[in-house]
């Protein structure tokens, strides 16, 4: 009987920790977005995107967390751990779209997919957010207004 008791303590405390992580993780991404960007900037933005790496640096790359800004002018990402911007300009885009997987990573829910031109030639990278379509459309609604 004691033993139902201590594993239901343990999952408490586990759920109680966890919990606070999310939080604290959320609550860094929303003063890393203030920090580099007005309300007005933002077109659309997440403070939880997980990325799932870039298609030039292989597949042994580390996949992280951290906020993802839609500019009119850019996608912009901080990865957490380790600190990295990515920072794709929206002119360099070729292409977003929703997908599964992304460099053999399957996900069972669906990927921001976004292909892009660098000056050493096609990237692409991928996230997973809370209802990607939202961000394809708010891309494509910027390049209409650009035409």
């Amino acid at each position: 009987m004691y033993a139902v008791y201590i594993v239901l303590g343990v999952t408490g405390v586990l759920f109680i920790a966890i919990s606070l992580a999310i939080l604290t993780m959320k609550r860094k991404s929303q003063a890393i977005i203030s920090k580099y960007f007005s309300t007005e900037e933002i077109v659309k933005s997440t403070v939880s995107g997980n990325f799932f790496g870039l298609t030039s640096r292989g597949t042994t790359q580390v996949r992280g967390n951290g906020p993802l800004v839609l500019t009119k002018s850019k996608l912009w990402f901080y990865l957490l751990m380790p600190r990295e911007i990515i920072e794709i300009p929206c002119d360099d885009i070729t292409l977003m779209e929703i997908r599964k997987s992304h460099m053999g990573k399957a996900s069972p829910y669906p990927l921001l997919y976004v292909a892009f031109q660098t000056d050493r030639g096609d990237d692409s990278a991928a996230w997973l957010i809370s209802n990607p379509p939202e961000w394809v459309a708010a891309l494509n609604e910027l390049s209409r207004h650009e035409e």
